[in-house]
């Protein structure tokens, strides 16, 4: 327990340095919140390594794990959780790297954006699919799919309405795919895609830095997002003929996100979340050998939001990631 204490405490401290006013080319200072945590959430093993195996596909290789059970931040009695990390290859900060973002601070940004744009399509989806305080599951199906009607998704059309309004997007259009003829790739226990957007030119900062987004929908209410950065405008797919499976050129990051209860969060508390999970992940990024990122925002015992960074190293692949990879996330509840 000593160690564990100790363990605690060098964490928070290097958590609070990291955090501290820098030089522009480090990551940007932390504004004030209510309250970081920084400590962890203890059970048997603090930053245990262990095997994971995909629910999707049980018969792909074993990933090593290492789960964290981090507090990233508090704000009132949320807290975003970061859960497990994938470990052994540094595909993260090598992303980083190719796209010219040295420690992925430019990234920063790009994935603070996508988080918060999660926020508000994962309400909008858990709306229309019914899901309240009173009907909820903490835990993944294997494999995960809730088998939600389609006469119960939203109305598409009002998307960009609420990414621009209740999101605060700024943004040239937004490109819907016609999936209609289009085969797509899939493993039998993936969900299937109902949906594709992507929002072109996405504004990030004051400083003139824009991305696609491209929003992949699917019927067990999971949202997969792809992050085009610098490298380019995301493919429609519906383009000469090509399908959902073309990649573009470039390395980026996708995002696997999904609810089982409507968050809790302001928005205002929402956006300030995204950015405190986005430096952690770049934090992390830079000091270990990480390729995914696992993390959960919770509010008492509820987790209301669940996450997955993932790197892509040469293209997007647009099919289905699940977030739940590395084991079940109702143990950092």
């Amino acid at each position: 327990m000593k160690y564990i204490n100790h363990l605690c405490s060098f964490l928070a401290v290097a958590r609070l340095v990291s955090a501290a006013p820098t030089a522009s080319s480090e990551l940007p200072a932390v504004p004030e919140v209510d309250d970081i945590a920084n400590q962890m959430i203890l059970y048997e093993g603090d930053e245990d390594e262990l095997l994971g195996r995909s629910l999707a596909n049980p018969l792909e290789p074993r990933m090593v794990c290492r789960r964290m059970g981090r507090v990233i931040m508090r704000i009132g009695t949320s807290a975003a959780v970061a859960a497990f990390v994938h470990v052994g290859t540094d595909y993260a900060s090598y992303v980083c790297e190719q796209e010219n973002a040295a420690e992925c601070v430019k990234y920063v940004g790009y994935v603070q954006h996508g988080l918060d744009g999660l926020f508000v399509v994962l309400g909008f989806v858990s709306g229309a699919i019914g899901l309240n305080n009173n009907n909820y599951q903490q835990s993944f199906d294997s494999p995960a799919k809730r088998d939600i009607a389609e006469s119960s998704m939203p109305d598409w059309n009002l998307l960009d309405q609420v990414l621009r309004n209740d999101g605060g997007w700024t943004y040239d259009s937004m490109d819907t795919v016609d999936l209609a003829n289009i085969t797509i790739n899939k493993r039998d226990s993936d969900p299937n895609l109902v949906h594709r957007t992507i929002a072109r030119n996405v504004e990030i900062d004051e400083e003139g830095n824009t991305s696609d987004f491209g929003f992949s929908f699917y019927d067990n209410g999971d949202v997969n997002m792809q992050i085009g950065g610098d490298s380019g405008s995301l493919p429609s797919g519906n383009e000469g003929g090509s399908d959902l499976n073309k990649r573009f050129n470039g390395a980026g990051f996708k995002i696997s996100a999904t609810t089982r209860v409507r968050s809790r969060l302001t928005r205002a508390h929402q956006t300030k979340m995204a950015y405190f999970m986005a430096q952690d992940w770049a934090s992390d990024a830079n000091s270990m050998k990480m390729s995914d990122y696992i993390g959960l925002v919770k509010t008492d015992h509820q987790a209301n939001f669940y996450f997955r960074i993932i790197p892509e190293t040469k293209g997007f692949g647009l099919n289905y990631e699940s977030v739940n990879v590395c084991g079940q996330l109702a143990q950092f509840l």
